[in-house]
């Protein structure tokens, strides 16, 4: 009876009732489509990340600190059988990275030199997808794939041979002439001005004189990020103290903090929105229990207990949410999962942004389901907090002064 009774109030003054409604529904539909985008953004950036370091990185113990090839580490098919056995790894990415001057003609300029597997690569940077001109490497080639920027400054071109120089695996000279294969066009954060270069592994390992089997990182791809650190716990008792595990957070904590500082101020936005949505409720509260203080009064007259009064202007408020959420996620849905499947394209002057960060040019939107329960509970909250004022109300109500108007 008392729910009849709630709902039946709240539709007394329709329009007061559908303006409340329509003010929930727009902040519910701001907040989940805002922090969709926001999600979607941060599961570019992350999958960007992992793409380059993996998931979890496995090397040298201090390597991180000091990224010296003689700090490489010994991966042969034993060890990344052991790797594989985790449970929620499904691949591996061997990498052997370090730095060489790259010569062609009178110029050079150095540049970092990664020694990959081509196919494994690809299949997580879609390096080859990036080849502008020429071919993409092949396993067991020798040959070198150049940024586009360094063979620019060079004035080499596909088929040209160039000169690598550098230090060596236990200080050996790295000297080698490798044809130029193909180049590659690839922005990054500082647009590296020291050139990148890569090579099949194994003419890595020959350039820099390194034992076989040997890499400076392996790049641990998973199935599933959320057991990152319980996947990172299990690749350290199985490995042992000779070799250092760092999860992509700790690896790029510039990724880390930039998400976090994004994610503080759509919270703060959220804040906001939320906080006039809720003024807008607690005015239609207020006007409500104030226009029926002398009902309010007549009916614990006649024997309605406060307790009950009290829980009926509680429903009306929650009543009044309920519906408006609910309203909110009908209407954000659709078009989430529209953006989800189309994501918006980015134009002009954010695409070099967006490619800095080696993230595609388009803003997509995430389908977390935890995006939707957060903001339901937020407007839940702020529903308990304005339904206190009402019961606040009804608890000091002097029944002759609201019958009388007093």
């Amino acid at each position: 009876m008392l729910w009849t009774l709630a709902w039946r109030n709240v539709w007394r003054n329709r329009r007061r009732s559908v303006l409340t409604l329509a003010t929930i529904l727009l902040a519910v539909v701001l907040g989940l489509l805002m922090r969709s985008m926001q999600y979607g953004s941060y599961d570019a950036m992350i999958g960007s990340t992992v793409a380059r370091t993996g998931y979890i990185q496995v090397h040298g113990e201090g390597y991180w600190d000091n990224k010296s090839i003689d700090r490489s580490i010994h991966a042969d098919a034993a060890t990344l059988g052991q790797v594989m056995t985790v449970e929620g790894v499904v691949d591996v990415i061997p990498r052997l990275e370090s730095f060489a001057l790259i010569s062609f003609g009178d110029r050079t300029k150095p540049s970092a030199v990664i020694g990959t597997e081509p196919a494994v690569e690809h299949r997580y940077t879609s390096l080859a997808d990036r080849v502008v001109e020429g071919d993409y490497l092949a396993a067991g080639q020798r040959g070198v794939l150049l940024l586009r920027s360094l063979a620019d400054y060079l004035g080499a071109t596909v088929g040209d041979e160039v000169v690598l120089l550098g230090a060596g695996y236990r200080g050996q000279t790295a000297a080698d002439l490798l044809p130029v294969i193909g180049i590659f066009d690839l922005t990054m954060m500082g647009n590296l001005e020291t050139g990148m270069a890569y090579v099949p592994l194994a003419a890595a390992r020959e350039l820099y004189a390194a034992p076989p089997d040997q890499v400076t990182s392996l790049s641990v791809m998973l199935d599933n990020g959320g057991a990152l650190q319980v996947t990172a716990d299990a690749l350290v008792a199985i490995l042992g103290t000779d070799y250092e595990v760092m999860t992509w957070r700790e690896t790029s904590k510039e990724v880390v903090q930039q998400i976090q500082s994004d994610s503080a101020g759509g919270i703060f936005m959220l804040g906001i929105l939320y906080m006039v949505a809720g003024f807008g409720l607690l005015g239609t509260v207020l006007m409500s229990t104030m226009e029926r203080r002398r009902e309010f009064g007549v009916m614990n007259a006649v024997g309605l207990r406060r307790s009950r009064l009290a829980m009926v202007l509680f429903i009306e408020t929650i009543a009044l949410v309920v519906v408006g959420v609910v309203a909110g996620l009908i209407v954000s849905m659709p078009i989430i999962y529209w953006f989800h499947l189309h994501p918006i394209p980015v134009t002009g002057d954010l695409v070099t942004v967006f490619e800095e960060f080696n993230i595609p040019p388009f803003i997509p939107f995430a389908l977390d389901p935890g995006i939707f329960v957060a903001q339901g509970l937020v407007v839940l909250v702020m529903a308990l907090v304005v339904a206190s004022f009402p019961i606040v109300s009804i608890r000091r109500l002097h029944i002759m002064r609201a019958i009388t108007g007093r």
